[in-house]
């Protein structure tokens, strides 16, 4: 493992309600985001109370 080369990064995380992905990739798109991640029906729980994620249109659990 000595020859690992190490690059520096950052990461930003956007989260938003579903219905806005389509708007927020095309943002990524045009600015020429290297890469993302794409993370669906996530639940958890904050100040504003729990929230429950929801599958999308034709996703699949």
């Amino acid at each position: 493992m000595s020859n690992i080369t190490l690059h520096p990064m950052k990461e930003i995380k956007i989260i938003i309600n579903g219905e806005h992905l389509s708007f927020v990739t095309e943002v990524l798109d045009r600015i020429k985001a290297s890469g993302y991640t794409i993370f669906s029906s996530l639940s958890g729980k904050g100040h504003s109370g729990f929230h429950e994620g929801h599958l999308m249109f034709n996703d699949e659990s």
